[in-house]
């Protein structure tokens, strides 16, 4: 088990994971096309429930069922601005 980060800052939110999902990029890793560096828990696709959120956090509160997003983006480029930081350069 991997310690507790606790709250990642003031605009960040701690998630208590219910299910995590395996995808095509973990199937790399556990394969061995990729190198692997551990502890390193496969399952980057969750779903989970809001336990602590930050004094700056607006949008969610603790209890809310949330999706987690494999995609981050820089919060600043014109893809993140419109709210689609895949297309994030």
């Amino acid at each position: 088990m991997l310690p507790d980060p606790g709250l990642p800052g003031p605009d960040g939110a701690v998630i208590q994971v219910r299910t995590a999902a395996i995808c095509g990029s973990d199937l790399h890793f556990y394969d061995g096309d990729y190198p692997l560096f551990t502890p390193l828990p496969l399952g980057h696709e969750a779903i989970g429930t809001i336990v602590e959120v930050g004094p700056e956090v607006r949008t969610l509160t603790v209890g809310d069922d949330v999706l987690v997003s494999s995609v981050a983006g820089c919060g600043t480029c014109a893809g993140c601005q419109t709210r689609d930081p895949v297309t994030c350069v």
